[in-house]
């Protein structure tokens, strides 16, 4: 997996460090879990997406996040 620097502004890692204390994970995480749902909300509707043809259930798991019917 890349590891990526990136630098934030001050009003940034005081939200940053906020979050952590708040929810316990850390720094590190929360930046993961922002890039990662930053780029999911980007490629939700395109066809070209890259992060699909490693997750081969990709298509199926998506279209149950997108439905609005839920089993009963």
């Amino acid at each position: 997996m890349p590891i990526v620097n990136v630098y934030i502004d001050d009003a940034t890692a005081r939200r940053l460090h906020m979050e952590s204390l708040e929810t316990g994970m850390s720094q590190e995480d929360i930046c993961e879990s922002a890039v990662s749902e930053a780029l999911l909300d980007t490629f939700r509707h395109r066809k070209d997406d890259p992060g699909r043809s490693s997750r081969p259930h990709a298509d199926v798991l998506l279209k149950i996040a997108n439905s609005t019917e839920f089993p009963s």
